[in-house]
């Protein structure tokens, strides 16, 4: 079924999304396929707390497995946003303040800004306008440093890190230019 209440734009295979699914879970966090109706996404919980002070806690992200595989990716980058953005929370293991305080129109702002960018970065288009079009008010408080910090730590969790982007490209920042 295709999905109306997420329009997104991209060529994700099931493989490709089977795939990112498996890097994912290697980080503590279980991936569950939902079988929900068009409107719903997804969702993000904790699990239990690291048992070690540096630990990793465990985490469960459902996704709703009647999306296209690329709106699947989004919502993924979504859910993973409110972990790396700190709304659940503060861990050593992954380096996370707390930002619990954070009202909830900005913890959306904020989660979906993060999704836009990581689709965008790997060449997908999330009508993510839509959704944000709600949350307009929310904007005066966005930190984009946070934002961004948040997408690069998304996409190293989901084994899409500026190194794959740059090899897609062609192109590496770390090398001096070729005249050749």
């Amino acid at each position: 079924a295709n999905a109306f209440a997420f329009p997104t734009l991209g060529k994700v295979t099931e493989e490709q999304f089977a795939s990112l699914i498996e890097v994912v879970s290697r980080s503590n966090i279980e991936m569950v396929e939902c079988d929900w109706g068009d409107g719903y996404a997804g969702t993000i919980e904790l699990v239990s707390r690291a048992t070690r002070p540096s630990g990793k806690n465990r985490y469960r992200l459902h996704y709703n497995r009647n999306h296209s595989p690329s709106t699947r990716v989004v919502t993924v980058a979504h859910e993973l946003a409110h972990l790396y953005l700190g709304h659940m929370g503060s861990e050593k293991g992954r380096r996370l303040r707390d930002r619990r305080f954070v009202g909830r129109h900005l913890k959306e702002v904020e989660a979906e800004m993060t999704a836009y960018l990581v689709a965008k970065r790997n060449d997908i288009t999330a009508a993510s306008q839509q959704y944000l079009d709600g949350y307009k008010h929310s904007f005066t408080d966005l930190n984009h440093y946070t934002v961004m910090r948040a997408a690069n730590a998304v996409e190293t969790v989901m084994g899409l890190s500026s190194a794959t982007l740059w090899e897609k490209k062609k192109f590496d920042p770390l090398l001096p230019a070729s005249d050749s």
